[in-house]
């Protein structure tokens, strides 16, 4: 009995090392997998903050985009950005190239042009605004000559407006010396 026992106190000890041995190499093999957890979850954490930024100037780009495609649109020019994005031969390149120089060079001459129309009706603008002032200021000196039949019935409603005012005083003075 003694051997049996000692036999299974050995087994018993020689389960409980490896046990131990186990447990130790499965914590080591957690550690590593929360070390790559943690490795992961920071790339995740970095890539999410370069879509966001790249969202947004893709936003900004998107927007600059429809600006100039309104600006040419508005001046009678069409643009297509997708044949200058696209790279299968060097021919479309140099077409879209040349496009783009075409664009614009009519968009400077229409920005000149309408500057130009622009100046001519600043320029009569100006020359009415000159006659404007000039039949203004002729016209304020036939105005400044006053007519005294204006003047008089201007002092005569004056002093019938001072007269009611006197009258009513006088009233209120008469029931404030009766109150009293």
């Amino acid at each position: 009995m003694q051997l049996a026992s000692c036999s299974s106190s050995t087994y018993k000890s020689e389960n409980k090392n490896s046990l131990i041995s186990e447990v130790e190499s499965l914590k080591t093999q957690k550690d590593h997998l929360m070390h790559q957890i943690n490795v992961l979850a920071t790339e995740n954490k970095n890539m999410w903050c370069r879509l966001s930024r790249l969202t947004i100037v893709n936003r900004n780009l998107t927007r600059r985009f429809t600006k100039i495609a309104d600006t040419l649109e508005k001046h009678g020019l069409n643009c297509s950005i997708s044949d200058a994005d696209s790279s299968s031969s060097m021919p479309e390149n140099v077409d879209c190239k040349r496009s783009i120089e075409e664009m614009s060079l009519k968009l400077i001459n229409n920005i000149k042009l309408e500057k130009s129309e622009l100046e001519k009706q600043y320029a009569q603008m100006l020359d009415l605004h000159k006659d404007d002032v000039v039949a203004g200021h002729n016209l304020a000196f036939a105005s400044l000559e006053p007519d005294e039949e204006d003047v008089m019935a201007g002092v005569r409603k004056h002093a019938q407006k001072l007269a009611q005012l006197k009258f009513t005083l006088m009233e209120q003075q008469g029931l404030l010396g009766m109150e009293n």
